[in-house]
């Protein structure tokens, strides 16, 4: 039987989706990522993908350093 990673789990959201919820480049978004500011799974090489509980969270962050 096989299993949905995803099932019952945060939508998780390519870079260029994350960088639209933003409304910023998909360059902000990876650098964020590799800061270590914006968690995120790497899928392969070249793919990454960021739970959009993850990026509600980084948006509560970033507004309560105001």
């Amino acid at each position: 039987m096989q299993q949905d990673v995803t099932a019952g789990a945060d939508a998780l959201l390519t870079v260029k989706e994350a960088a639209a919820q933003l409304k910023t480049s998909t360059a902000t978004v990876y650098a964020l990522c590799a800061s270590g500011r914006l968690p995120h799974l790497r899928i392969s090489t070249h793919s990454i993908r960021i739970a959009s509980q993850d990026l509600v969270h980084f948006v509560r962050s970033c507004r309560g350093h105001r």
